[in-house]
């Protein structure tokens, strides 16, 4: 929760600035040790960042998020342990 609050922190603290527009960012795997209430505060969260067109990219293995994005990409390994891509939206 500390990593997603820091990299909502540095990326408003930009946009006030005006040192550089950010319009996205990326969070690799910052939820994995949340319980429920928090993932939805997160999620709460990313609903109030898509209103304010705003693109949030996640790195994660929670199958939660898979419902919460509009789109999103899953890499997978197939029987011969070769990556397969699929892009969902």
């Amino acid at each position: 929760m500390v990593s997603f609050s820091l990299a909502l922190a540095l990326s408003s603290y930009i946009q006030k600035t005006k040192a550089r527009p950010i319009h996205f960012f990326f969070i690799d795997e910052g939820f994995g040790s949340l319980d429920e209430d928090l993932l939805d505060a997160v999620a709460e969260v990313l609903n109030q960042l898509k209103q304010q067109e705003r693109l949030v990219g996640i790195i994660t293995h929670l199958e939660k998020f898979k419902q919460l994005l509009p789109a999103y990409i899953l890499v997978k390994k197939d029987f011969t342990s070769t990556s397969v891509v699929k892009l969902h939206v």
